[in-house]
Parts: structure tokens; C-alpha cells; sequence
């Protein structure tokens, strides 16, 4: 019997394609988000990603309306919309019915959109970063980042394949961690994702946790991704 969950759906854009993309798609809270990033580099990337995710989700949905007529906004479970909390789509003021993670590196956007009912995240990382380098004794990261396992599993490794695998295997906790609803510093902190001891939600067997095909998605060399679909309750 095939694989019967559902799948995850992602695309991928430098926020440079933004370009010519029409400020008025922005709602006013966003547009007031931007303006308090100020006028240089900081709300170029705000509005380029915001603008980004509704043309990048609107083609892998389909949206009747195209991606001006969606509004991107978050939701806290506890505080309501907001500035913080789950990304969701709405059209016409009424959530869209898709679940929506979407994140930033280097220059790059990747969107990922899931079934309804279902919690999802994405991220992306750039594995040439400094954060993720080898260094002489050790990366610093490491004793923070990685659980127990997961730096027996490191040290295993020829060191010159340590960062991509530090890079993946961060991606991977951010995407899970945006699935939970908790981020990466959850009540456990950083959760496992490689080795024995991954965390339990990984474990289930309707769960799905992937690393994104960066040639599929058009992502350039030295980029990673990582998706996680999570059931409700």
C-alpha cells in the first residue's frame, strides 16, 4: 500500500522577484509593520517576503482570485491576530483553507502549503553561514543547538561535511518547532530531529518530515530546506 499522507506543496523565490509586485496587495497592518522597520534594507525584505508568499502560495493552491486578492496575517492562539504567531491565508477577510509556513535566507523565500487541519513549517538555512562552520575544538553551536545524539552523530562525520549536516538538521528543528506552534526554543529547548531520541512528534507515524529538493524547488547551491506536516492533537 502506497504512502497515504498528505503531501506537502513548496516553492521557492529570490525576494529580488518581488520587484514590480504592487505594495497595495499589503493590508494596513502590514503596511504599518513596514514603516516601522524604517526605509532601508530591513523593510525591503519585510514587504519583498510578504508580497513573495502570496504570489509563490497562490500558485501552489490555485487561488481563484490570484495573489492579490490574499492577505497574509498571523494568529496567536492565546493573543489572537497580531505580530507574532501561526501564518495564515484569508481572502475577503475568511481564512483561506490551506495551512501556510513560509521563511527567509540569503536573499531567498521558501513557501510551503499544507492541507487544512494540519500544522506545517518550513525553513530554510544557508549552510555556508559562519553559524554552522567548523572550528578548531568544536562549533559552539553544537553544545546549544544539538542534543546528545545528535553531536555523537556530528562527530561521526569527515568534518568537512559538518556544516551542511548542522544546517540541515537546524532547518529542520525551526520547521518542526513552527509546526508545534512553540519556535525553537520550546519548553524542551532546540528538539531533536536526527538519531534515537527524535522528538516524539517526529515519531508519529502520520507525521511528515522531509528535506526540501533544492533542484525541484529552484533553490541555489548552498541552501537547505526543511518541511514538517503535523496532524491536530
Amino acid at each position: 500500500m502506497g504512502d497515504t499522507r498528505p503531501r506537502i506543496a513548496l516553492a521557492a523565490a529570490p525576494l529580488a522577484a518581488a520587484a514590480g509586485l504592487p505594495e497595495r496587495w499589503l493590508t494596513p497592518a502590514e503596511r504599518e509593520r513596514a514603516d516601522a522597520h524604517g526605509s532601508g534594507d530591513a523593510r525591503r525584505r519585510f514587504v519583498a517576503g510578504r508580497l513573495l508568499v502570496r504570489e509563490l502560495a497562490a500558485g501552489l493552491f490555485a487561488a481563484p482570485g490570484g495573489p492579490g486578492s490574499l492577505e497574509v496575517r498571523t494568529v496567536c492562539p492565546w493573543c489572537g491576530p497580531g505580530a507574532h504567531g501561526r501564518p495564515e491565508l484569508a481572502a475577503g477577510g475568511a481564512a483561506v483553507p490551506v495551512s501556510l509556513s513560509y521563511s527567509r535566507a540569503s536573499g531567498w523565500l521558501l513557501v510551503g502549503v499544507g492541507p487544512p487541519g494540519w500544522r506545517i513549517g518550513v525553513d530554510l538555512a544557508d549552510a555556508a553561514s559562519a553559524a554552522f562552520a567548523e572550528e578548531p575544538g568544536g562549533n559552539p553551536l553544537d553544545d546549544i543547538a544539538y542534543a546528545p545524539r545528535e553531536r555523537v552523530l556530528l562527530a561521526a562525520l569527515d568534518p568537512g561535511g559538518r556544516p551542511l549536516a548542522r544546517a540541515r538538521w537546524w532547518a529542520l528543528k525551526e520547521a518542526l518547532g513552527k509546526a508545534l506552534g512553540e519556535g525553537i526554543a520550546g519548553p524542551g529547548g532546540p528538539p531533536a530531529v536526527a538519531g534515537a531520541g527524535r522528538h516524539e512528534a517526529l515519531r508519529d507515524p502520520r507525521a511528515v518530515a522531509e528535506q526540501v529538493d533544492a533542484e525541484r524547488v529552484g533553490l541555489p547551491g548552498g541552501l537547505v530546506g526543511a518541511a514538517v506536516l503535523l496532524p491536530r492533537g
